[in-house]
């Protein structure tokens, strides 16, 4: 099963969660502090002497001790099948030794995919995974000879968006458009995706809002999400913009082309990983009713991944994101809208 037909049924399935209590309480919206995630230990000696983890890790979301243990087994083996050194860290990567000197690889987007399919699937998955990196080194090195001509990378300019945590700010060409993650340039290569560093755009004499124009021109054309309007519970439906493109998530930054997602009062809206984003439009007293479920259906997409980006709830409202803080204990929704959502829903309380 696809991403997008796998969203579709997932969507489907969470639409059937129980209700809970949804409460208001009159809160300044704010944006949590990034985890800050443990570095990985350096390679000290060959791999087969440094005893890796075995009891699933807390980033590895679903996975049994059993499952863990045989996942593990099956990466080692096709490591070690293409001759690779390596160290499997508890942070939740891979640290390599390649002829450049020591490289990391982060796991969690593998075991997110791994886990959406048999496990008698996963040599298969991971080899896949593994073969399209090394392939990544050679377009790599390819790019380098190129990378300085903007007439050559143009068309492939694109704007991917990541949780603000991802990567060092540094090293990327970045601005912030939803709270709680990163907007940033790369180039969209025939089996990865290359960040751009600001050394690198800096000779081509472009402004930054120049090419985030073009890159966002870009993912228009390369990243066409499907659209759906699954129900969030009967007679309220919302609409969901899913597909295999690593970029569908950057539509939620081309929101305004998309008419079905917009309300007269702005929209609810979920990020939770690349390969889709949900909106509810408002227009009623129905966003009440929609508040938690486009939640709890978003938090739950995050988790299971892959590419997952934020587990926030959005208001979309003249042209920007505000964060709807919510918090879920004992089965209860509790709901902090900021005062400027409040306004908007006693507007239309009023208007009946």
């Amino acid at each position: 099963m696809g991403p997008s037909l796998y969203l579709l049924a997932l969507l489907a399935l969470l639409l059937f969660v129980a209700g809970v209590v949804l409460l208001f309480r009159r809160a300044r919206a704010s944006v949590p502090a990034p985890v800050v995630k443990p570095s990985p230990p350096k390679i000290t000696a060959p791999a087969e002497e440094v005893p890796d983890f075995e009891e699933p890790p807390s980033w590895a979301n679903g996975y049994t001790t059993q499952q863990w243990t045989r996942l593990m087994n099956e990466i080692r083996a096709c490591l070690k099948a293409r001759g690779m050194e390596f160290v499997i860290a508890e942070s939740g990567q891979i640290v390599m030794r390649t002829a450049g000197g020591e490289k990391r690889l982060g796991l969690l987007n593998l075991t997110q995919i791994c886990r959406q399919v048999e496990p008698e699937k996963w040599a298969g998955v991971i080899g896949r995974h593994f073969d399209s990196i090394m392939q990544t080194e050679r377009e790599v090195l390819e790019l380098e000879g190129k990378i300085r001509d903007f007439e050559q990378v143009k068309t492939t300019l694109v704007v991917r968006l990541a949780p603000e945590d991802a990567m060092p700010p540094e090293l990327l060409v970045a601005r912030m458009d939803l709270p709680g993650t990163v907007s940033y340039l790369a180039l969209d290569l025939p089996t990865s995706i290359r960040p751009l560093k600001p050394s690198e755009v800096a000779v081509w004499g472009k402004t930054n809002d120049e090419l985030f124009e073009l890159a966002l021109e870009n993912v228009v054309r390369l990243a066409k999400p499907e659209v759906s309007t699954p129900e969030l519970e009967p007679g309220i439906a919302c609409t969901a913009l899913v597909g295999e493109s690593f970029f569908v998530a950057t539509h939620a930054l081309l929101l305004d082309l998309h008419p079905e997602c917009l309300g007269a009062h702005g929209s609810l809206v979920a990020v939770p990983h690349r390969h889709c984003v949900l909106a509810y439009p408002i227009e009623d007293l129905q966003v009440i009713q929609a508040i938690p479920r486009l939640a709890m259906i978003g938090r739950k997409l995050e988790t299971e991944g892959p590419g997952s980006i934020s587990p926030r709830l959005y208001w979309y409202h003249h042209g920007g994101f505000v964060v709807l803080p919510y918090e879920i204990k004992a089965n209860t929704f509790n709901f902090s809208p900021p005062e400027d959502f409040v306004a908007v829903l006693n507007e239309l309380g009023e208007a009946g």
